[in-house]
């Protein structure tokens, strides 16, 4: 996909998160930080090649960079005044009622081992932005020796070792609503565009629910936003990204004429 960007005339920053490779915690899908990795690595291109690139720029994303997106749509402009933010393209964004996972957890607390395994990520995501969530307190003793491992692993690990989900994910009666209050802000919902934008989803992902992102696209069409949705019939998680290039033609072109695409009124 990045090639056909090169091959467009863009050139392509793709900075990595906070706590990926430099101390502390990793604040994953803290909406906050994943504004500020992508607009400070935009200035920091200016900053060290300066006057060599256009102030106009776009902003794309898959899955958690598919939140980070919708969250440059919604506040890039305000926070990098000094560019120009033209649109953005959020390719199977998660995050919708992002507080969900741990609501679900709650109410079904026997969860698949790949669910379990995902779950230290969230929780540790968490205490890295709010430290005054301890994830050790809220957790069973089963979990909390996977949360322990999981302070050292990637997920992929996680997934590949863990074979068998702990009986409860939390403590009985444990104090969610600091927790809960945290991921609901971080919730894509929350974020309004200000640029046009377009969504991609496949029909078939099973890592991000495409309700959830066709929810988010009919909120945002109630909110008279300029959305173009692009739907993938039986597409997984990756064919998002893999078609990407294809479906963001037309966007672009109409983006470079001053013109808006929106599907609002088609699906409606």
């Amino acid at each position: 996909a990045l090639n056909t960007w090169l091959a467009r005339g863009y050139a392509i920053v793709a900075p990595d998160y906070q706590g990926l490779g430099t101390p502390g915690g990793h604040p994953y899908m803290n909406a906050t930080s994943q504004l500020h990795t992508v607009v400070d690595a935009v200035r920091a291109l200016h900053f060290l090649k300066p006057n060599h690139f256009s102030k106009q720029w776009l902003v794309m994303g898959h899955s958690q960079g598919g939140a980070a997106a919708l969250t440059v749509a919604a506040y890039g402009q305000k926070d990098a005044p000094e560019f120009n933010l033209r649109g953005a393209i959020a390719l199977a964004p998660g995050g919708y009622q992002y507080q969900g996972i741990a609501e679900y957890a709650v109410t079904h607390p026997k969860l698949e081992p790949s669910v379990a395994a995902f779950f230290p990520i969230v929780l540790l995501g968490a205490q890295a932005a709010d430290p005054k969530i301890i994830p050790e307190n809220l957790v069973s003793s089963e979990m909390k020796s996977i949360v322990t491992y999981a302070r050292s692993r990637c997920l992929s690990e996680l997934q590949a070792d863990l074979k068998k989900a702990p009986s409860t994910i939390f403590k009985p009666n444990a104090e969610l609503a600091p927790l809960l209050s945290y991921l609901k802000q971080q919730s894509i919902e929350y974020m309004i565009p200000t640029v046009p934008l377009m969504i991609v989803q496949g029909t078939e992902d099973q890592l991000v629910d495409p309700r959830g992102t066709h929810a988010y696209y009919q909120q945002l069409c109630k909110s008279k936003k300029p959305v173009l949705y692009q739907s993938i019939k039986n597409g997984s998680h990756r064919d998002s990204l893999r078609q990407s290039d294809v479906l963001s033609s037309d966007f672009l072109k109409q983006l470079e004429k001053g013109q808006i695409m929106s599907s609002c009124t088609a699906h409606q």
